[in-house]
């Protein structure tokens, strides 16, 4: 009955998130245009990467080690001074990643160093507490401060257009800016505890555990961004601010499971009763893959709708991607819930091999493109389709985890979805 209630009110949020996200994305769009959009999304995805670069796996660590302790609050201490250590890493890789991306060219470099530092220092200790809510069961906080951000951001775009600024740097500041309330509202909350004393061993133990996931955690985060990586590295950004365009109208159909599967499956998944996992990670496989399917039907045709009318007819080649971006996003939210299995199992060799699987085949659909985004998705989705299907059987045959029959949605399942859409 309570993970019923933390669903619903994760998708409660999750459709705010969802909709706050979306509206600033199409304001940013006429704000900025098709280039400079393309521009201003390499300085957010560069900013990503590199802080899940940055971390080390180590929040992630966190919540599989503090989910199996009681009193969960007692580790906010190790949380709170490891997340100001990953600052400065963060902070080198963020640039790095910027840098990979031909950000080289970018004016005002200095200033964007100085942004990148700050994004790093908020979000290093906004998500190392968040680790700790996550490992304690308690969602309400995390449902409610994700909404808040959201519009924060909202409300700042529409500022800056009332004013008529357009500046990339301005923007990203905003986008710094909006994330403060919930800093100092958890450094509030977690306050008494991160006084507590700093418990050595259990940051050793931690660290371990960290170490041993970084390498399966990054390249999923290479994996699951590659599309982004190679349009933004390998194309005009022009291209790429289209692509991001779609991909953002497709996302709306998708993102309240992702988000859910995203927030949720970590913790869910590693409880320490292995047969009970088990059925939640069925269920809701057979239950995204259905949605996954309906979505698609749903997404093409309003996305080549919504996109010429919302974001302005400047925008109007994105429609090109609506179906391909949509094949690509209904497989990424299915393998999500696959590679949070892994994790939360410590199969990591596993998740390795299906990461460098997916990236491998990714450059070589590069390569093969031509210079056609379209194309490059297109067989970017079946790359992932396939590395996904011979993953779930690796697990189904030889390490004995899953059973694909059980991962076939019902027909009472699949009328049941459908009635709800």
């Amino acid at each position: 009955m309570k993970f019923s209630r933390t669903v619903i009110e994760t998708a409660v949020s999750s459709t705010l998130v969802i909709v706050g996200t979306f509206v600033s994305g199409v304001l940013i769009a006429r704000l900025l245009g098709p280039e400079a959009r393309g521009a201003y999304g390499i300085i957010i995805l560069a900013t990503q990467i590199g802080f899940g670069f940055g971390t080390l796996s180590f929040f992630d660590a966190l919540v599989i080690g503090s989910k199996k302790r009681r009193n969960v609050f007692r580790y906010a201490s190790v949380a709170f001074w490891a997340g100001l250590g990953i600052v400065f890493i963060s902070t080198l890789s963020g640039w790095g990643v910027f840098i990979a991306l031909n950000g080289v060219a970018f004016p005002q470099l200095g200033m964007l160093a100085l942004l990148i530092a700050g994004f790093m220092c908020v979000e290093s200790v906004n998500r190392s507490l968040y680790s700790i809510e996550l490992a304690s069961g308690n969602y309400s906080n995390v449902n409610r401060e994700r909404v808040i951000a959201v519009l924060c951001f909202s409300a700042i775009v529409v500022c800056l257009i009332v004013l008529g600024i357009s500046s990339m740097l301005l923007l990203f500041l905003g986008f710094i800016v909006a994330k403060l309330p919930v800093f100092v509202l958890r450094l509030y909350r977690f306050w008494p505890h991160i006084g507590r004393r700093f418990s050595r061993p259990f940051f050793q133990r931690t660290a371990g555990t960290a170490l041993r996931l970084h390498l399966p955690f990054s390249l999923s985060l290479c994996a699951t961004q590659i599309d982004k990586i190679v349009i933004a590295g390998f194309f005009p950004a022009t291209d790429f601010g289209f692509y991001l365009v779609a991909y953002s109208t497709v996302s709306i159909f998708f993102s309240v499971p992702m988000q859910i599967i995203g927030l949720l499956a970590l913790p869910e998944f590693s409880g320490p009763d292995r047969a009970m996992v088990r059925m939640k990670f069925e269920r809701t496989f057979r239950l995204l893959l259905v949605f996954s399917v309906c979505a698609v039907g749903v997404a093409v045709p309003l996305a080549n709708l919504l996109i010429p009318w919302m974001f302005g007819t400047a925008f109007l080649p994105a429609t090109a991607f609506a179906l391909p971006v949509s094949l690509l996003t209904a497989a990424i939210s299915i393998r999500m819930v696959l590679v949070e299995l892994l994790r939360a199992f410590e199969l990591w060799k596993v998740q390795a091999v299906l990461e460098l699987t997916t990236i491998a085949f990714s450059l070589m659909a590069a390569l093969a493109a031509g210079g056609s985004v379209t194309y490059f998705v297109y067989v970017l989705w079946v790359g992932f389709t396939v590395s996904l299907i011979a993953c779930l059987a690796l697990l189904a045959f030889h390490h004995k985890v899953i059973s694909l029959s059980a991962l076939v949605p019902s027909l009472s399942e699949i009328a049941n979805l459908v009635r709800q859409r």
